[in-house]
């Protein structure tokens, strides 16, 4: 609110308090201020999904469990990598993301999630073989 001092036309003091709209930052996000076009309001919001998910993740996995611990520290680590790399840029204020350090950074963490499921048969049967490889060992 400001108050600011206005002499009505008669010269008498206005005393009518003018009031400024305080926006918050997802109002802004979604009210298109600047002129944004659409896309950074996506990418906003898929940005906002993916760490509201995570989150649920978490908490689903510290209630219930679930994946074995190596493939739910791939999935954490890769999901925290992700939102890094989409939410800071390599430099802020341009438009274009930079290639080798904006969005192959993002990629390579996309990859690690898709990984972790893709091989997880590959690695527990390296594990059970492993394990019983030590277990030959010992007799």
């Amino acid at each position: 609110m400001t108050n600011k001092l206005k002499l009505t036309p008669d010269g008498k003091i206005d005393l009518k308090v003018a009031e400024e709209k305080n926006n918050t930052d997802i109002e802004r996000a979604f009210n298109n201020p600047d002129g944004e076009v659409g896309w950074r309001r996506i990418r906003r919001f898929i940005i906002a999904a993916i760490a509201i998910g995570l989150a649920i993740y978490v908490l689903y996995y510290a209630a219930y469990g679930g994946f074995p611990a190596w493939q739910h520290r791939a999935i954490f680590t890769s999901i925290g990598l992700i939102l890094c790399f989409a939410c800071f840029p390599y430099k802020k204020g341009k438009k274009q993301g930079h290639l080798l350090f904006d969005v192959l950074p993002l990629v390579l963490s996309i990859f690690l999630l898709i990984h972790a499921f893709l091989a997880y048969p590959d690695i527990a049967l390296r594990q059970e073989h492993h394990q019983r490889l030590i277990r030959l060992s010992q007799h």
